[in-house]
């Protein structure tokens, strides 16, 4: 499940008056200096793969494969997901 790090709270109280409230447009959130100060860098982000993005792995010096590097999923890639399972389907499924 994807979970934001700082929940929308809507515009800060004490903000400029000028500052929008407006949900339409804008998708308002904030974070105390001692919140950010406080999250833990090596969490995972998501309980899931992102659906967006796919490793490239390489053969390391060993033999073993390594990450190499992320990339956007190519299309290549979602296309053969769909031709190979008949649907759409991201690379987490």
């Amino acid at each position: 499940m994807d979970r934001p790090l700082f929940d929308e709270r809507g515009v800060p109280e004490g903000a400029r008056e000028d500052v929008l409230d407006d949900e339409a447009d804008h998708s308002h959130s904030y974070a105390a200096r001692a919140e950010v100060a406080a999250v833990d860098r090596d969490a995972p982000l998501n309980d899931r793969a992102d659906g967006n993005h796919v490793g490239v792995w390489l053969p390391g010096p060993d033999g073993e494969l390594v990450l190499d590097h992320v990339t956007g999923t190519p299309p290549a890639v979602l296309d053969a997901a769909e031709e190979l399972f008949g649907e759409d389907l991201w690379p987490f499924e």
